[in-house]
C-alpha cells in the first residue's frame, strides 16, 4: 500500500478532553490537535467543538475530503458499537448520545465509534505491542478504569456491550 494514498480521522473523547488527529494507511499520524471541555458541557456542544476542531485540522492539513476514508471514534463510557450511541457516559452525564449520526451529519464522512478503551486495544493488536500475538488485554486508567479484549485480531464486546469495564458497573433494562 501507498501510506499516503488515503488518510482516516481518528477522534478520542475522554473525560474533559478530546483529540482528533489525521493519520495515513500506516497509521503515522500526519496532523492532530487536543482540546480541553468542561465537563458539564452538553454533548452537542462538546460535539460543537469537535466538528470545527476537526474542519480545522482537514483545512490545515491541506489533504481533500475526497482522500479522507472516514471517522473512528473512542468515545469515555457504555457504546453501543452497532448503532454509534453512547448509551451512558457517566463522567459527563450523557445518556444516549447518538455520535455516530451527528458527527456524519456535521462531517460528512462515514464513522464508526466504540467504546475510547476498545478502540485503544484495537490498536495495540494492529500497530503496536499486541501484533502478532493471539490475545490482548489493554487496561487504561484515567477517570476510571476500563478494559479493552481482543482475540484473534477481533474485539471482544461482551453480550450486554459492557465487557471490560472495570470501574463501573451499569444495570440496562432488559
Amino acid at each position: 500500500l501507498e501510506p499516503n494514498a488515503r488518510y482516516e480521522i481518528g477522534i478520542h473523547i475522554g473525560v474533559g478532553i478530546f483529540r482528533v488527529g489525521l493519520a495515513n494507511l500506516r497509521a503515522e499520524i500526519i496532523h492532530n490537535h487536543t482540546q480541553h471541555f468542561d465537563i458539564n458541557s452538553p454533548a452537542g456542544d462538546v460535539l460543537d467543538l469537535i466538528e470545527i476542531l476537526t474542519v480545522k485540522m482537514i483545512n490545515e492539513s491541506g489533504i481533500g475530503r475526497d482522500r479522507i476514508l472516514g471517522v473512528g471514534v473512542g468515545a469515555s463510557g457504555l457504546v453501543d458499537f452497532s448503532t454509534g450511541v453512547n448509551l451512558l457516559a457517566p463522567n459527563l452525564d450523557w445518556h444516549d448520545v447518538p455520535l455516530r449520526e451527528e458527527l456524519q451529519k456535521r462531517l460528512n464522512l462515514p464513522v464508526i465509534v466504540d467504546n475510547n478503551v476498545r478502540t485503544m486495544a484495537i490498536g495495540e493488536t494492529y500497530f503496536g505491542a499486541g501484533r502478532g500475538v493471539d490475545s490482548v488485554a489493554f487496561v487504561y486508567g484515567r477517570t476510571g478504569v476500563g478494559a479493552g479484549l481482543t482475540f484473534k485480531g477481533r474485539v471482544f464486546r461482551g453480550s450486554s456491550k459492557g465487557a471490560g469495564e472495570i470501574g463501573h458497573c451499569v444495570m440496562l433494562p432488559h
